[in-house]
């Protein structure tokens, strides 16, 4: 079929398949495959901060859902000697 004869057609008169791709070819057919190859190259590039986010967070997870009173004193007392580091 041809492009110029799909413009006369109105909206519901053909598939949407038969509608050539305007612009910028696309790389990949399927958003969430594009997506995931968007989310690979961000690890690969940042590194560090994705390391950074996933300790953050499982730390998180523990203590709020693992950590006993003496894991708690002793993440405080950890806090309070690094403090002292830092200042």
């Amino acid at each position: 079929m041809n492009i110029y004869k799909l413009a006369q057609f109105r909206k519901g008169d053909f598939m949407l398949s038969e509608i050539k791709h305007r612009g910028r070819p696309r790389k990949y057919d399927d958003p969430k495959e594009a997506q995931r190859v968007a989310n690979q190259r961000y690890r690969a590039r940042h590194r560090q901060q994705v390391n950074y986010l996933n300790d953050r967070n499982k730390t998180k997870q523990f203590i709020l859902k693992e950590a006993t009173k003496e894991d708690l004193i002793l993440v405080d007392q950890w806090r309070s000697d690094r403090r002292q580091l830092d200042n």
